[in-house]
């Protein structure tokens, strides 16, 4: 038993001392303005911070019995992870999300799956990107400024330093509209994938021949794994819906 206190207690610090180093570089990236910076910051959120992600979900995941306790700081963590504006980071944390659900989302109490619908509706609501509906950029001159005189020539206009800003901040709230776009379509893959087990599609479901078995009248049986919608109650499927 002892062993096992101890064993609980190793895990544990563990991965407290593995999420205060992504706090630490959260922190760094946020309080550092300088351009070297901010590339060093999305360097590592698309190399070490992306592979860093994958194992420490796929540990949590084979030690979950231990680390139960601890599902809140790794939501908290992928929740992080996909707000970043970085379409491969968000990618990653989504499936990293699925990774976990579908690991070991058959030992979760009711109160593990109130924490992932409450860390899948956070990352949708914040990740929609509303301003879309209405947004057109500031100034089409900063691209392309053209008049054209009354005998049809054109001149072209020399965008001057404050035209070229707007330019530029355009494009970047632009990205930031594309990028969370795309979140969202995979947020909705990996709602779709942890309800109803994941699919490319009802095409390659039909001709799957691992999950598939001759019965004894010689008819192909459907036995792929089944979803987790039958692991949630009405009200936390009514929210992923």
């Amino acid at each position: 038993y002892q062993r096992r206190v101890r064993e609980v207690s190793w895990w544990k610090d563990l991965f407290r001392i593995v999420f205060r180093i992504f706090d630490n570089v959260k922190t760094a990236g946020s309080a550092s303005p300088e351009v070297k910076q901010k590339v060093q910051r999305k360097e590592w959120m698309t190399t070490t911070c992306n592979h860093a992600l994958y194992a420490v979900v796929d540990v949590y995941t084979q030690h979950f019995s231990i680390l139960s306790q601890l599902l809140p700081d790794l939501l908290l963590l992928i929740q992080w992870c996909v707000k970043q504006d970085s379409e491969q980071l968000a990618k990653s944390g989504m499936n990293c999300m699925e990774n976990l659900v579908m690991g070991v989302g058959h030992d979760f109490q009711q109160s593990h799956w109130d924490k992932i619908i409450a860390a899948i509706t956070d990352v949708y609501a914040t990740t929609l990107p509303a301003d879309l509906r209405h947004w057109k950029p500031s100034l089409d001159a900063a691209y392309d400024q053209v008049s054209v005189n009354s005998d049809t020539s054109t001149n072209y206009m020399e965008p001057d330093n404050t035209q070229l800003a707007v330019g530029r901040a355009d494009r970047v709230h632009f990205q930031r509209l594309q990028i969370r776009s795309l979140v969202q379509i995979e947020i909705i893959q990996t709602i779709d994938n942890i309800i109803f087990y994941p699919t490319n599609s009802a095409k390659e479901d039909a001709t799957n021949d691992p999950f598939q078995k001759i019965n004894e009248e010689g008819k192909a049986v459907d036995t792929s794994p089944e979803g987790m919608f039958r692991y949630l109650n009405s009200e936390q499927l009514f929210t992923v819906v």
